[in-house]
């Protein structure tokens, strides 16, 4: 099997809110029956919530798309189900904007996580929210290091300007 031969498909909106259901019945199996104490959402290195997040992965143009705040939708919305099953004092959330896995080199990166943050923010009060630094072996090439945006991000990271 080749991956071309099996592309990824957009979800529908029907199976966006089966993704965000089954992270929802998933926190509660481990709080409510494995006796977990919390549970960390993994929204980093790839994985679905941040390829919601990721301008260059996410082309959707409806409620889920094409603005950073559009892109921060299923992340939200997915953190405040979870918030009202299992409880904000047992919730986190880890998150790479910075991060370049599978060549995600997104654009808009402190708009949309900022925007995510901020809505967070005012809706919840997490756990904790784990960032993931920037880190430069992810970038294959000399030549990719140096055209790569996250130099001038990571001066705005650490410097605030």
């Amino acid at each position: 099997m080749k991956y071309r031969d099996f592309p990824p498909t957009e979800l529908s909106v029907e199976g966006i809110k089966k993704q965000i259901a089954d992270y929802v019945t998933a926190a509660k199996v481990a709080i409510q029956e494995c006796g977990f104490n919390g549970i960390e959402i993994h929204g980093g290195n790839g994985y679905l919530p941040e390829q919601f997040l990721i301008s260059n992965i996410n082309k959707r143009t409806d409620a889920y798309g094409g603005t950073p705040e559009k892109r921060c939708t299923f992340v939200i919305e997915l953190m405040e189900e979870l918030k009202e099953a299992i409880g904000e004092d047992k919730l986190a959330l880890r998150l790479s904007p910075f991060g370049l896995y599978n060549q995600a080199k997104g654009t808009q990166r402190l708009e949309t996580w900022g925007y995510l943050c901020r809505e967070l923010k005012k809706r919840m009060k997490l756990s904790f929210v784990h960032f993931i630094e920037p880190r430069y072996e992810q970038v294959h090439s000399l030549e990719e290091k140096e055209k790569c945006e996250c130099s001038s991000l990571e001066m705005v990271c650490m410097t605030g300007r």
